[in-house]
């Protein structure tokens, strides 16, 4: 009996969790957000994520960062590769971006699943998104474990933007019903 509501309790206090977490999104997504394509590459396997926790934190010198789980198969590539490419994307992919995000690198070949092109980036040895609107290339200086995530702080090498852009970009919004 005792080992039943152990479980029971764990189940709750997982819930809880959940419950907390959801509000926090709900609050945290009232604007939205900017999503972007994070390309990385170990032992020649590239691989394409989508987040959109992420954002330029100096001009002297240039630095971003991305936020990632700490536990998932790109943060685990970029700690050992020391680098990622930030890929600004239009709208007309969304289906590929949101496919992008729905399974591992670690269980599939991203690149081939979604029809991304790959093309070699200038500085550092990760794939870019050749229809991108624009590229960051970073070399990762400091890593910040926060939580359940970890934020990457990159300095950013090279960077490339289609001048002849007009596409709409791809944004997270949340739908919230009051």
């Amino acid at each position: 009996m005792k080992n039943i509501l152990t479980k029971l309790q764990r189940r709750i206090n997982k819930l809880r969790h959940r419950l907390q977490i959801a509000e926090y999104m709900r609050v945290a997504y009232l604007s939205p957000r900017q999503v972007v394509l994070i390309t990385s590459r170990l032992d020649n396997m590239d691989n394409v994520l989508p987040i959109d926790w992420h954002m330029p934190l100096s001009f002297f010198p240039k630095l971003y960062c991305i936020c990632l789980e700490s536990k998932n198969f790109s943060s685990e590539v970029i700690k050992v590769s020391k680098c990622f490419a930030v890929n600004f994307m239009s709208a007309e992919y969304e289906d590929q971006i949101l496919m992008s995000g729905r399974i591992s690198g670690t269980d599939a070949d991203k690149f081939k699943l979604t029809g991304f092109e790959k093309i070699a980036a200038a500085k550092i040895d990760v794939p870019l998104i050749k229809n991108a609107l624009g590229w960051l290339e970073c070399e990762v200086i400091q890593k910040i474990i926060t939580g359940d995530h970890t934020l990457f702080i990159g300095r950013v090498v090279y960077e490339n933007i289609e001048r002849n852009n007009t596409k709409e970009q791809l944004y997270h919004i949340s739908r919230v019903n009051n």
